[in-house]
């Protein structure tokens, strides 16, 4: 396999990361505030968002690493799960800079966003159905 191929593999497997990121991070905010709206909560949803989000930020930090050729300090353990923020800002740091802290920036920003988001759903939920419940 020549360089060029595994740059291309590379480069379409950060892509990737970033869309499952951002997808997750979507679905998470419209999923939790379609929930208050109704006020529900699911056990299973946010833990399944939560496993699922950390799992998808490992693997972008991998991808992200891939490119500079190094590897990341930690497996895909649940220790990786829990702590991938603090270990991914100095590894990112070490290659990259304040570009590589600017990105772990954004995929904390991620998750924030995704908490905006539901609180969005979650008002435009409640105001429909406060419209549509029967008198």
């Amino acid at each position: 396999m020549s360089a060029d191929a595994l740059d291309e593999s590379a480069a379409a497997q950060r892509i990737v990361g970033w869309s499952f990121l951002i997808a997750l991070a979507g679905l998470r905010g419209v999923g939790r505030g379609l929930l208050w709206a109704v006020d529900e909560e699911s056990l299973a949803f946010e833990l399944l968002t939560w496993y699922g989000f950390n799992w998808l930020a490992w693997h972008w930090l991998v991808q992200e690493m891939r490119v500079h050729r190094a590897s990341y300090p930690l497996d895909s353990g649940w220790l990786a799960m829990v702590v991938w923020t603090p270990v991914a800002i100095p590894v990112l740091w070490r290659y990259e800079r304040w570009r590589g802290v600017s990105k772990a920036a954004l995929v904390s920003g991620l998750w924030l966003a995704a908490l905006a988001l539901a609180v969005v759903v979650r008002t435009a939920g409640a105001a429909l159905l406060a419209v549509r419940a029967p008198r």
